[in-house]
């Protein structure tokens, strides 16, 4: 049965207690509109273009999302870390992964992905 009160991943990862010297997310999910700024910013246009972000409902069973996690979030949190904060780090998510569940029982997690069409002017 999945707990009443879990949570998302990315709520997840962001929670980390303060003082332990735990990970700040490297993944951001703003709005449209930050993402608009820094295509200008970089000197394209999106004159006929576009820019949008579509959130989808990906698959997980506990074994897969764990596999997930190894492969992708313990190296993208613990590149900052020394050896022993990263050991923990892995050690105190693995001991509570069951909090990702979602209220349905599943690990399904919501990515968002980015299409976008620019042009740089000539």
């Amino acid at each position: 049965m999945a707990p009443a009160t879990s949570r998302s991943s990315s709520a997840y990862w962001t929670t980390w207690p303060p003082g332990w010297g735990g990970p700040q997310c490297p993944w951001t999910f703003a709005d449209v509109g930050p993402y608009l700024e820094l295509v200008e910013q970089a000197g394209f246009d999106l004159d006929g273009g576009f820019l949008r972000l579509t959130p989808q409902r990906r698959h997980f069973d506990r074994q897969t999302l764990m596999g997930w996690f190894h492969s992708q979030a313990v190296q993208a949190y613990t590149t900052t870390m020394d050896a022993e904060a990263g050991a923990a780090f892995v050690r105190v998510v693995e001991s509570r992964f069951d909090e990702l569940a979602r209220w349905d029982g599943t690990f399904d997690q919501t990515f968002v992905r980015m299409d976008l069409l620019a042009r740089r002017p000539a």
